[in-house]
C-alpha cells in the first residue's frame, strides 16, 4: 500500500494503493496506479495538469471527483476489473477521455444535477471516432467558417 505526492510521471506499482490529489495537479502528468484494487480521490479544489492521464491499472478501482477539477481535458485509462468513476460534482468546460471502459465499469453521475453530454459510442478505430466527431462539426452560420 502506497501514499505518494505526485509531482511528475509516477508508477505506484502493485498493491492497494490511495491517492488523494489535493490543490490539484499544474503539470502534465501520467500517474499510473499499477495493479491492485486502488482508489483516486481528487477532494480539493485546483486544476487537473493539461492532458494529464490517470492510468488506474489492472483491478477493482475506485476513482471519485468531488470537485471541480478546473477546464483543462484529461484522461482516465481503466484497466481490466470492475472499476466505478464517481462524478459528484459539475465540472468546467472540459473534455473527460475514459479509455478501456467495459460492460463491468460503472460511471456514477447521480449526484450532478445539470445537463451534460455523455458520449458512450465506442468507436472500432481512432480514425472512425475522428470520422464520427468529423461529421459533428458545423462551420458558423454567418461566415461560413469557425469563429
Amino acid at each position: 500500500n502506497a501514499t505518494a505526492t505526485i509531482t511528475a510521471a509516477s508508477d505506484l506499482g502493485a498493491g492497494n494503493d490511495f491517492l488523494d490529489i489535493q490543490a490539484g495537479v499544474a503539470t502534465t502528468i501520467e500517474v499510473e496506479m499499477g495493479t491492485g484494487n486502488d482508489s483516486v480521490m481528487v477532494t480539493t479544489g485546483g486544476t487537473i495538469g493539461l492532458d494529464a492521464v490517470l492510468d488506474l491499472g489492472a483491478g477493482n478501482d475506485q476513482l471519485e471527483i468531488d470537485v471541480d477539477t478546473g477546464g483543462n481535458n484529461f484522461t482516465i485509462e481503466l484497466g481490466s476489473g470492475l472499476n466505478v468513476i464517481d462524478i459528484d460534482l459539475e465540472q468546467s468546460a472540459k473534455q473527460i477521455t475514459v479509455k478501456d471502459f467495459s460492460s463491468d465499469d460503472v460511471i456514477d453521475v447521480s449526484d450532478l444535477t445539470t445537463d451534460f453530454d455523455l458520449d458512450t459510442i465506442a468507436h472500432a478505430s481512432v480514425a472512425d471516432a475522428r470520422g464520427a466527431v468529423a461529421s459533428l462539426v458545423r462551420a458558423c452560420c454567418v461566415c461560413g467558417s469557425w469563429c
